[in-house]
């Protein structure tokens, strides 16, 4: 199949369950670092060098950035539970099309999780995205 040719699909998920076995515990900084190197798992299982060099790039920046809404105790809820949840379903979805070896599916999940992202920093700094605008760019 043309999409993920030889894709490491285990090491995603592991790292995936990674992520996920440490939500109970709340510790925000392990959760921001764990879900850092889920994004790195999918980056190196690519194969692809010039999307291995992009991606750390930009998950450097995102990772302090994550860190700013996870770590900074200011806001209730960046430190609830509740607040992982989208974030744990978005993972779970990415995984099923890079699974399933969807790229189109895989290519909107990831667009859809990187919202997610930029939506909660926004909150985190007292702004808001206007994802409708974004859809409607989409059309």
């Amino acid at each position: 199949m043309a999409n993920f040719p030889g894709i490491d699909v285990a090491a995603i998920l592991a790292a995936r369950d990674a992520f996920e076995e440490k939500v109970p515990s709340v510790d925000q900084t392990v959760l921001v670092e764990l879900n850092h190197e889920f994004h790195r798992t999918i980056a190196q299982a690519s194969g692809n060098e010039f999307l291995q060099d992009a991606y750390e790039k930009i998950m450097i920046q995102s990772l302090w950035l994550s860190r700013q809404c996870y770590v900074s105790g200011t806001d209730v809820e960046y430190t609830d539970p509740e607040h992982v949840g989208p974030i744990v379903e978005g993972h779970r979805a990415l995984c099923d099309a890079i699974r399933d070896r969807d790229a189109n599916k895989a290519d909107l999940l990831a667009a859809d999780h990187c919202d997610l992202f930029r939506s909660s920093f926004g909150q985190s700094v007292g702004g808001t995205l206007d994802l409708d605008r974004r859809d409607s760019d989409r059309a």
